[in-house]
């Protein structure tokens, strides 16, 4: 046997053929919408439309049975279209129902459809997540493997997924595959490769090269591979993954190896203009995933790269997998932030029902510094380092578990699906009792720079509405007493007529101070009709209008949603102004409760029904009262105290000849060797001595 878990278990679509060869195999004058697919969970009835080539009358039954013993349709008697309601459904997530349909012009000709209800699952904190990594776990018991709560890219079979669910019923197993690329290995036609000018493909990975998304051709042919690995799995998988959603590509202007790539899409021998590439293949994108969407209706479907703040992307998926931004966040490489807004986003404006992953990882030399294939040249003691620096991981796990979502730890972009576990898991946190909360550590009042945020005093007097009516633009401000977020009053903001240059009508409040370094929350309500984009900025209310630090295209629509924009001002100043920049179309907004502070260190709190989980995204130590009852949980992997001795002051220090040097062969390097200095660089003693303080945080 393949897996340990394999079981004998009776599976009721047919298995002399799978899903795919049994639907193929018939000349099918008949057309189903939806086709066979997966259906909302505790799915018993549902609407099918059969389109017939020819006028008939047509019926449907759960068994194959002769056309007189079937239900006739409720409607198309003799007509082309047929529409009836399916009943009698078995909403069991390991069941596959068949629906038998027959017309009377084609006597001989028997459709067969499959529809699996999905799981509804909620599982326990913390959850846990794994990617591309099922075959990390062939040989461990089941319940090791039925600790996962959700496989992304798992390669389990039908009879295995349905033993997983047996053992844990908040499972979710989904399939994956490329939205913009292909091994060289598969079986691709020629033409639907992109091509450089001197007709070279990109190869991007080892052994795989982009599509040409430019061709209608090729999104479908990618949408009906996806389509069809459902299929070949009976219906068994909850959704897909679908990797590097790549809403452009013209900055893939180098291969793997640092090779020149000037693409050359329409294959006319000259380089593609960059703004017309990006738009067809923007627009092939969209039409693949829309397919997939419209096969795959009720599946889950997450991924990597796709942007939340793309409409889009909202509405046709239900996750992203956080790749890797923790390690950027915890040295200093991105601000933490921009990553939290960006999952919450995730969590509350994706497709219901959400579940986004968060793969946590390790320090970054590690992840991105042994080339595309690290299991072939990272030592097996770095890779035990990897596993066992647990702050690192630590940092991941709470992160996500201030929000709803999975939790992953793994090397990185080039190594994913690590079996590592870890005693914190083990721990039942129950379920949380709120949302996680930001604490003021500082205990200072956090005292808003805007006047008059709530709009609840008159609005001419601290708010200015300008639109550029040399340009044709027209805006008009009133307060909204029907229409609010907070208080009592709204601001709405009508505007007639815009162009659509975004900075060319604005609600803007002038004259806020801000102090360089400093840190700052801008939070406020908004909703628009219809949907729109709007830029938020802090700038100079003079010439030569300098921006001090925000400016933030966010995307809003018709629900009162909070939006916490984050900042950190560049310049001391008394003359910045905030501006809601509306100029993109006509429509009306509604803006609340606007507030401008300062931001507190980072640090959160959220209480769950048998714990509290605390997560401090500081460069400090910081102290939070719990109060009576608490306890640091127990465990036998990690020490006490955990941290890196280094060349790095504070408690390093030299005496003599010595200097700075950078002995690395940096990150993202296809070929190596590899060697690395653990930081930004080493240094080089020649004569002297060098001293360590380290710093040891307890007595004994």
């Amino acid at each position: 046997m393949r897996y340990i878990i394999i079981i004998t278990l009776l599976i009721i679509f047919s298995v002399g053929l799978p899903l795919d060869a049994q639907e193929a195999a018939v000349p099918l004058p008949l057309k189903a919408l939806p086709p066979s697919t997966l259906l909302a969970p505790n799915t018993t009835e549902f609407v099918l439309l059969i389109t017939s080539e020819a006028p008939a009358s047509c019926r449907y039954a759960l068994t194959d049975a002769a056309f007189d013993q079937m239900t006739p349709f409720d409607s198309g008697s003799g007509a082309t279209q047929h529409q009836t309601r399916v009943w009698g459904l078995d909403p069991d997530p390991n069941t596959v129902n068949t629906v038998y349909v027959r017309c009377d012009a084609y006597p001989d000709v028997v459709l067969p459809l499959h529809y699996r209800s999905l799981s509804q699952v909620n599982p326990a904190f913390p959850r846990t997540g794994n990617l591309w990594g099922s075959a990390n776990f062939i040989g461990k018991s089941p319940d090791e493997i039925a600790k996962i709560d959700l496989w992304l890219g798992a390669h389990w079979s039908p009879n295995e997924i349905i033993a997983l669910r047996q053992a844990n019923p908040d499972v979710r197993v989904l399939t994956s595959y490329n939205a913009v690329e292909r091994e060289a290995t598969e079986a691709v036609p020629d033409s639907y490769w992109l091509y450089d000018v001197n007709g070279n493909r990109v190869e991007v990975w080892p052994g795989a090269y982009r599509l040409n998304m430019t061709r209608p051709e090729v999104a479908e042919f990618q949408a009906q591979m996806a389509y069809q690995l459902i299929l070949d799995s009976g219906l068994m998988f909850d959704g897909i993954f679908i990797d590097n959603v790549f809403t452009t590509q013209s900055w893939q202007d180098e291969d793997i190896f640092g090779n020149d790539f000037a693409v050359d899409a329409n294959q006319d021998g000259q380089p593609d203009d960059p703004d017309v590439f990006d738009a067809a293949w923007r627009a092939g994108l969209l039409h693949q995933l829309r397919r997939v969407r419209e096969l795959l209706p009720n599946a889950i479907l997450s991924g990597h790269a796709q942007e939340i703040n793309d409409p889009e992307m909202a509405a046709i998926f239900n996750a992203t997998s956080i790749g890797f931004d923790l390690p950027y966040v915890i040295e200093g490489r991105i601000p933490f932030a921009d990553l939290w807004e960006r999952y919450e986003a995730w969590q509350t404006n994706a497709r219901p029902p959400a579940g986004t992953m968060v793969e946590s990882a390790v320090p970054l030399q590690i992840g991105y510094g042994y080339g595309f294939l690290p299991w072939d040249t990272m030592p097996t003691r770095t890779v035990d380092f990897a596993r066992d620096y647990y702050p690192y991981m630590r940092f991941g796990l709470a992160f996500t578990l201030m929000h709803d979502g999975y939790f992953a730890h793994e090397i990185g972009d080039t190594w994913h699906g690590n079996d590592w576990w870890y005693d914190e898991l083990d721990y039942d946190l129950g379920y949380p009792l709120g949302p996680a909360q930001f604490i003021n550590v500082t205990g200072r009042e956090l005292n808003n720079r805007i006047v008059n945020g709530n709009f609840e005093s008159p609005l001419g007097l601290d708010w200015e509405l300008w639109a550029d009516a040399s340009e044709g633009y027209v805006a008009s401000l009133t307060g909204d007493t029907l229409d609010f977020a907070e208080g009592v009053v709204s601001a709405r903001i009508d505007v007639t007529s815009a162009p659509g240059v975004m900075d060319r009508a604005e609600l803007r409040q002038q004259s806020r101070e801000l102090q360089r370094a400093v840190t700052y929350d801008v939070t406020f309500w908004a909703k628009s009709n219809p949907p729109r984009e709007m830029a938020v900025a802090a700038m100079r209310g003079s010439p030569p209008w300098t921006n001090y630090g925000l400016y933030q295209v966010i995307s809003i629509d018709g629900e009162w949603r909070e939006y916490r924009l984050t900042f950190t001002a560049n310049a001391n100043t008394n003359n910045s102004r905030l501006q809601f920049m509306l100029g993109a179309q006509p429509g009306t907004v509604w803006l609340d409760d606007v507030r401008l502070t300062e931001r507190p260190p980072d640090v959160l709190r959220r209480e769950f029904d048998n714990g509290i989980v605390l997560l401090n995204a500081s460069r400090a130590p910081q102290a939070v009262v719990l109060g009576p009852g608490y306890r640091r949980l127990q465990g036998a992997q990690a020490a006490l105290y955990e941290y890196i001795v280094d060349d790095l002051p504070p408690g390093f220090s030299t005496r003599g000849d010595s200097e700075m040097v950078e002995i690395d062969s940096g990150e993202w390097q296809a070929a190596g060797p590899y060697y690395h200095d653990w930081g930004p660089h080493a240094h080089l003693l020649r004569n002297g001595e060098a001293r360590w303080d380290l710093q040891i945080p307890a007595p004994d």
